[in-house]
């Protein structure tokens, strides 16, 4: 049987050469140089046992061999090539292929570059992965496959620069989960986030909100109501129509266009003003005496 996975393959004739002579016709012919071809063959099963083999003073050589399975399988050990063509070429292989370079490998093209996989695509890199591009990078997920996920992961760091703007739209959910600190900083210009239709949640479960401005109003604007809340009892209700200031369930301060009502089970006024009304009641009274 033929090995055809040798990185680096023997001398396929090494077994047949050493074959009982008897059963094989052996033609020889080489030059001073060192040049050689060896042929032997059995001539009872001339398509299984046909082999041709040329060898160089250099230690390179080239094969073919016939094969059970595979028909035919041409081998050649060469120490450096090179292939020049004027016009086109191709190459079609309809089993497995493998590429092994150990050293660095480098292709240019000076026009586009079509790759097309039926199955899945598989690349790994030992060490950095490098890409650059003049004109920006296309990235599309075929029609037909708009459900398919796409997945990017890093165990390492991710950085991310650029110099120019970054646009992002998405027609689904977009969900983002941080385990660590998330922080954002803008050097110059605005942040705007609009919700069309919805609702806008922001919750800290553990710690403190700050909402901070130093060079501006700090503005909250509804065109329905503002509530603030602290806990179940403590609240103040904003509508277009009055201000309503609430602690508990018996207790309010109400201000409308109309008016200010206040109830409440005590209403204790300002004890400076109790102390102005008894000191002039005592200056009229003795006025009066």
């Amino acid at each position: 049987m033929v090995d055809t996975n040798k990185k680096l393959p023997v001398n396929p004739g090494k077994d047949i050469l050493k074959a009982d002579p008897r059963y094989l016709e052996i033609n020889v012919s080489g030059d001073g140089g060192g040049y050689q071809i060896n042929s032997p063959i059995d001539p009872s099963e001339a398509k299984k046992s046909f082999f041709k083999e040329q060898w160089t003073s250099s230690g390179t050589y080239e094969s073919i061999q016939a094969d059970e399975k595979k028909g035919e399988v041409r081998t050649s050990l060469l120490k450096e090539s090179r292939i020049y063509n004027t016009g086109g070429s191709s190459f079609t292989s309809e089993g497995s292929m493998e590429t092994y370079v150990k050293d660095t490998r480098k292709d240019t093209t000076e026009g586009d570059i079509s790759r097309e996989v039926g199955g899945n695509e598989f690349i790994a890199v030992a060490d950095q992965s490098i890409m650059t591009s003049k004109n920006g990078f296309i990235h599309n997920q075929a029609a037909g496959s708009s459900d398919a996920t796409s997945y990017v992961m890093s165990e390492g760091d991710y950085v991310e620069e650029r110099s120019g703007n970054y646009l992002s739209s998405t027609k689904g959910d977009d969900v983002k989960i941080v385990k660590g600190s998330y922080f954002r900083a803008i050097a110059d210009g605005d942040v705007a986030t609009h919700v069309q239709s919805g609702n806008f949640d922001l919750q800290v479960t553990s710690g403190k909100l700050h909402i901070m401005t130093s060079g501006n109003d700090l503005i909250a604007n509804s065109n329905v109501k503002v509530l603030l809340q602290v806990g179940s009892n403590a609240k103040i209700t904003i509508d277009p129509s009055m201000i309503k200031l609430q602690v508990g369930g018996g207790s309010y301060i109400e201000i409308t266009s109309g008016g200010i009502k206040m109830v409440s089970p005590r209403i204790d006024l300002n004890w400076g003003l109790k102390y102005a009304q008894i000191y002039y009641f005592k200056k009229w009274y003795l006025w009066n005496l």
